[in-house]
């Protein structure tokens, strides 16, 4: 479009040949997990895989805060605030710069104490351990094939779950 108006505006062309021409898009499914799914993704039995662990509790944060994946995992102990005696995220979003506080709820406080002697808060005093988008996807659909969820499991899931499910 800028581009046609930039030449339209420089004599090259007399109309924009595409005025007319509107654009559709099919209605996006989005997927989010049932009350049944997520109580199934609470208790599948790990065999003790502590990233399997580690995966299952990252995107569990992220169905009990709303967070996108790179959010969460930018978390430090400094985004934990209190306000009227609740606990609380305190963030900038990285993709659209908009500050959000986020009351914590019960599920969410209990991953956190859950890593508060992993290497990642001694040393970088972040909330969650680290792992990278693409082997989170992957090994969420290592813990869906565990259990009976058949939903292609990818951490985005986690923010509709959040908004649909949990909310």
């Amino acid at each position: 479009k800028a581009v046609l108006n930039d030449a339209i505006k420089r004599g090259h062309l007399q109309i924009n040949p595409y005025s007319q021409f509107k654009l559709s898009f099919p209605q996006a499914n989005r997927e989010y997990l049932t009350k049944e799914e997520l109580r199934q993704l609470q208790q599948v039995n790990l065999a003790n895989n502590r990233t399997l662990e580690k995966v299952r509790d990252i995107f569990l944060f992220s169905c009990y805060t709303g967070l996108r994946f790179q959010d969460a995992m930018n978390l430090t102990m400094e985004n934990l605030k209190f306000i009227d005696e609740e606990v609380y995220l305190q963030i900038d979003q990285q993709k659209t710069n908009e500050r959000r506080e986020i009351p914590l709820l019960k599920p969410a406080l209990t991953i956190i104490d859950k890593y508060r002697w992993s290497k990642e808060r001694m040393v970088k005093n972040l909330v969650l351990p680290r792992l990278s988008n693409q082997k989170t996807n992957v090994y969420l659909k290592a813990i869906a094939d565990l259990t009976d969820i058949s939903k292609p499991l990818t951490h985005h899931i986690a923010r509709h779950t959040c908004a649909t499910t949990v909310l």
